[in-house]
């Protein structure tokens, strides 16, 4: 009987101490899954940019270092912590040719921080296995795994707003008043404003900080107050940051609300962008067609259910401003509503769950929708524009990426080392990436200027020795109109997807 009752307290205490380290155990398996997914995305990261727009704040960077003074574009707007990042990078020794690999890194490495915040996130609100199931839903939908293949500003500022998120979650579970609390209040803060300042659209998923204190049942003269004061401060800080930003520019670095101004004229909101099959495909294809209908399901049943109203509340308000912003924007890409899928994964997670009160049938339903979605459009809209309407087909479609992205760089290459003094390149999606790739190329050998006409000028000896100009064009008959004009200046003229 001793024996027995010495195996059985040791028992016990083994069992004691096997739950006392489970945190430990979830939390290492939880960062050893991240891993996995990023050693997994190394075989499906694109060889350089993997769209424009990264080749745009790539240059605008690359402008800045060079002290190439130039119209600002939106992107020092935007995302001007990510330019000042670059530029930072490259001022202390980074070459332009390593500058993509960087951003691409970059990118992949914040999508495992994403996973492993979101899950931190998750379990504040739901059991481990709807956190991990909602986890992999994220991590295959169309935005995120493209999110992962090349370097944007969206994942890296996605991986700082979760963090926010977890933050200030945690801080919830502290008593008001308590000292604890208001460290994870400010530090939720210090990462929101950075996710701003990676991204300024994300304050559109603003709502989604006092809705959480609702969702979790705290005080909102307290702390509702609090996350929306979270919300004012990073926006705050942000707004300073980029009033503050040294960068150079040939003209006035207009205000705040003449930027907006510019923006919206640019891109005006229309209602009928929703009746768009390429704007409101961006969001059905940010998920995958299939499991957009899903999400669209599990909301509503959420919504509709009492004991989920709050969940489903808190979703809806961290994603519905997101989707209806960009939906009447033509112009939209699935990377826009990147913001607006974590909690909306959650959410198809419950529900999954909820129907099946099985954690078996719960993760077989699970592969059945994720196998579904995976073969929900194969087709998309092509590899140039994948952004767009990325195909469903995820391997397939890092394929189509990392094709278009070699193709881009080596017609950018080709301009570069082009031999003539003065040559010109029109083209639609690659003059980013081309004015790039000359800046490159003329490292350390030459001095940048531009003209009157802000045409781009290679200088050596205070001497210009090349001019370079680059011409946007949307289709052909512009194309052909540009190409005949600077062949009358003079200009050897390279041409490209017009």
């Amino acid at each position: 009987m001793d024996w027995a009752h010495e195996v059985s307290v040791a028992g016990r205490a083994r069992l004691a101490a096997a739950w006392r380290s489970l945190p430990r155990v979830e939390i290492a398996a939880v960062a050893a899954a991240a891993l996995l997914y990023v050693r997994v995305h190394t075989a499906y990261m694109v060889p350089a940019f993997g769209e424009a727009d990264s080749a745009r704040l790539a240059l605008a960077a690359a402008l800045q270092h060079f002290h190439v003074a130039l119209e600002p574009g939106h992107g020092l707007r935007t995302s001007p912590l990510y330019v000042h990042v670059l530029k930072r990078m490259m001022d202390h020794g980074m070459r332009l040719n390593d500058v993509p690999r960087f951003m691409n890194w970059a990118t992949l490495v914040s999508c495992g921080v994403a996973l492993v915040a979101g899950y931190g996130l998750f379990r504040t609100l739901v059991n481990r296995f709807t956190a991990a199931l909602a986890c992999c839903l994220l991590a295959v939908t169309p935005a995120f795994w493209m999110g992962a293949n090349y370097g944007m500003a969206h994942t890296v500022a996605l991986a700082l707003l979760l963090l926010a998120y977890f933050a200030f979650s945690t801080a919830l579970d502290e008593g008001i008043g308590r000292r604890s609390a208001g460290l994870r209040m400010a530090l939720a803060a210090a990462f929101l404003t950075l996710a701003y300042c990676f991204k300024a659209d994300f304050i559109l998923t603003g709502l989604s900080f006092p809705t959480l204190a609702w969702l979790r049942r705290r005080p909102l003269r307290y702390f509702g107050v609090a996350g929306c004061a979270v919300v004012a401060v990073a926006l705050g800080l942000q707004l300073l940051y980029v009033k503050l930003l040294p960068f150079t520019f040939a003209r006035p670095n207009p205000t705040t609300v003449d930027f907006a101004k510019r923006w919206h004229e640019k891109f005006p909101f229309d209602t009928d962008a929703f009746l768009d099959k390429r704007v409101f495909g961006s969001i059905t294809h940010s998920t995958g067609p299939f499991l957009f209908a899903i999400t669209l399901l599990a909301i509503a049943a959420h919504l509709l259910s009492r004991e989920e109203l709050r969940l489903g509340t808190w979703a809806a308000a961290s994603s519905l401003p997101v989707m209806a912003f960009w939906g009447m924007i033509f112009g939209n890409s699935v990377r826009h509503n990147l913001s607006a899928l974590p909690p909306l994964m959650l959410l198809v997670a419950s529900l999954v769950v909820r129907v099946t009160e099985s954690r078996f049938r719960a993760a077989t339903l699970a592969v059945l929708i994720l196998g579904a979605n995976y073969y929900s459009d194969t087709k998309g809209s092509g590899a140039g524009s994948a952004g767009i309407l990325p195909r469903t087909d995820l391997i397939e479609l890092s394929r189509d990426q990392q094709t278009y992205s070699k193709e881009a760089a080596d017609w950018a290459n080709a301009f570069a080392a082009l031999d003539s003094d003065k040559k010109g390149a029109v083209a639609r999606d690659v003059i980013a990436e081309t004015q790039f790739a000359v800046l490159a190329r003329a490292e350390r050998r030459f001095k940048f200027g531009t003209t009157e006409n802000d045409d781009l000028t290679l200088i050596r000896g205070g001497k210009v020795v090349q001019y370079l100009r680059f011409v946007y064009c949307s289709n052909a008959l512009e194309s052909y109109k540009a190409v005949r004009e600077l062949h009358s200046q003079g200009y050897v003229v390279r041409h490209r997807d017009c």
